[in-house]
């Protein structure tokens, strides 16, 4: 007997995914200074991904790799709260300013070494934020965090009388976000009586911008 009609259900599926640029200040209490911080970042409404690099400031040098997650609690307000989770690695960093004059101070046969020593770090934080929109794709943003940094390799650490090998530390961050592109990824999947029929729709659009759609059954 031919089946003359079909019956079906629908499941449908959808995704926001924005894809972005972030440029952080960054100060810790690791003793290394000031950072800049450029990242590539990936969000949907309420997490973002990012990850880049460390800049020391002082010296204008590559120090290490720098990444972290945001949960945002009120996403689209004026201004959101989030939460934060940030690590970095820093290898060959130089000491902050502040630790070489210090550290010189109270070692003063040492003091030519602190101004040269290099020094790979890890340090991890947790903490809050804001964001603040000052555009519908540019965010400027500030954080607060506490954590804790590990000396994984220090050649003369024992010369050292301020800055300890492992220790507590504060964060303070701040910096601007700036969408480039996102991502509508969504897929309807229908059961009917000849089979399964799965549609996958994938749009990208600049922000405020049409998107362009590709559709694949």
């Amino acid at each position: 007997m031919a089946l003359l009609f079909s019956f079906g259900a629908g499941i449908a599926h959808g995704q926001k995914l924005s894809m972005g640029a972030s440029l952080s200040g960054i100060v810790s209490g690791s003793g290394l200074g000031s950072h800049l911080s450029p990242q590539i970042t990936l969000s949907t409404e309420r997490n973002l991904f990012s990850a880049g690099i460390n800049v020391q400031t002082l010296y204008g040098n590559y120090s290490g790799l720098r990444g972290g997650y945001a949960f945002t609690f009120n996403p689209e307000d004026a201004t959101e709260i989030f939460l934060f989770y940030d690590v970095a690695w820093h290898n060959q960093a130089r000491l902050g300013a502040y630790t070489v004059r210090t550290e010189s101070f109270l070692t003063p046969e040492s003091a030519g070494y602190f101004d040269y020593a290099k020094i790979k770090t890890l340090e991890q934080h947790l903490g809050f934020g804001m964001n603040m929109y000052v555009a519908s794709s540019l965010q400027l943003f500030a954080a607060i965090g506490a954590g804790y940094y590990n000396t994984i390799s220090c050649k003369e650490q024992n010369v050292f009388q301020y800055r300890e090998k492992n220790n507590f530390s504060l964060l303070l961050m701040a910096g601007v976000i700036c969408a480039i592109c996102v991502l509508m990824i969504g897929w309807r999947a229908t059961l009917r009586a000849g089979g399964v029929t799965l549609l996958v729709a994938l749009a990208v659009s600049a922000p405020n911008q049409s998107s362009r759609s590709i559709v694949l059954t």
